[in-house]
């Protein structure tokens, strides 16, 4: 089973007055194209996935871009909350998000397994998303 880790995207982030966003574009795509270019079973994000817990429309449309084509490639992704990332977006977003592969461990639970449908069969992951106060 191929599994690709992925953390800290950071959409959203700045430099100076200079939005990074167009490099993360481009990184991105590249990663949604090593994966499937490579077979991955599986992506893990963990975490980070925005700068901010409000992000801009515009850092949004650019992550939702590329978990939606890595669900356009039959490709599931868990989704673990970092401390960057606002919990309540990501619970408000998990039963849209269901419809797109893409499995959100946003709060501590007892029960933090996400279970992934993949081409290999199903595949446990043991989950931690970040404790907020």
């Amino acid at each position: 089973m191929r599994l690709l880790h992925t953390a800290d995207w950071h959409a959203g982030r700045t430099l100076g007055r200079r939005n990074l966003d167009e490099g993360l574009s481009k990184t991105l795509q590249q990663l949604v194209d090593f994966t499937v270019r490579e077979k991955v079973d599986a992506v893990l994000l963990a975490g980070d996935v925005f700068e901010h817990t409000r992000p801009t429309p515009q850092s949004q449309e650019l992550v939702y871009e590329a978990l939606l084509r890595l669900w356009h490639e039959r490709i599931p992704v868990c989704l673990i909350a970092g401390n960057h990332d606002s919990v309540g977006q990501w619970q408000a977003l998990g039963p849209l998000f269901k419809l797109a592969d893409v499995h959100i461990s946003s709060v501590l639970s007892t029960r933090g397994i996400c279970t992934l449908k993949t081409r290999s069969g199903p595949l446990h992951l043991a989950t931690l998303p970040w404790p907020s106060e």
